[in-house]
């Protein structure tokens, strides 16, 4: 009789299909595809959760709980038969927390005539994912970890309200509103006493 040995030295070959490397997430369950090849079957581990993948290889879908916010490395192994292992691994970020937004603007802000009717303003926005921040009529991108917008706005005579949206990577807002109120009406004033051409007769002593 024979006995057939095959020795199998190639380890399997692993490629993290989703997520996007350094993708943003807004809650710590984030999903997962593995692609998996290997002539024999495998065991993959994902985040230390096990998957059986059949000979040939295959894909594997998970979610996986990680277990802070901010950026996270998760690895994933395959291991055949003979031992032989491949991994691979992939950075993501956690951001559980909408934007921080403040402003020099201060609310009930009165104003009489500006150059242009351009109101300047200033936004700080902090957030560790990527934001986009929508404020008079511009639409500003920042980069993760936020920034300063200086932008202005048109002001209109009365009342204006003024709002600006931040929206970050995981879809959670902030918005700020201020009230301006813009006054391009000079005053106008009249004399009540005494009545035009009237004439007065003072007696007694002035004092200077």
């Amino acid at each position: 009789s024979q006995i057939e040995i095959v020795r199998d030295s190639v380890p399997p070959a692993v490629v993290i299909v989703a997520p996007n490397p350094s993708q943003a997430f807004g809650s710590s369950a984030v999903p997962f595809t593995v692609a998996v090849t290997d002539a024999s079957a495998t065991t993959l581990s994902i985040a230390g959760h096990l998957y059986d993948v059949p000979e040939g290889g295959g894909r594997i879908s998970a979610v996986v709980d990680l277990p802070a916010e901010g950026y996270n490395t998760v690895t994933v192994t395959a291991s055949d038969c003979a031992a032989n292992a491949g991994s691979a691994a992939i950075e993501v970020l956690l951001d559980f927390t909408a934007p921080v937004v403040t402003t020099d603007l201060v609310d009930g802000t009165r104003l009489g005539p500006i150059p242009g009717d351009q109101l300047p303003i200033t936004l700080h926005v902090d957030d560790i994912s990527a934001t986009t921040v929508h404020l008079g009529g511009d639409d500003v991108a920042l980069e993760r970890g936020g920034g300063v917008v200086q932008s202005v706005v048109t002001l209109h005579e009365g009342q204006n309200v003024v709002v600006a949206t931040v929206v970050d990577e995981t879809g959670r807002t902030t918005s700020v509103t201020r009230t301006v109120t813009y006054d391009l009406t000079p005053p106008v004033g009249a004399f009540t006493t005494p009545a035009e051409g009237a004439t007065y007769r003072q007696i007694g002593r002035a004092h200077v």
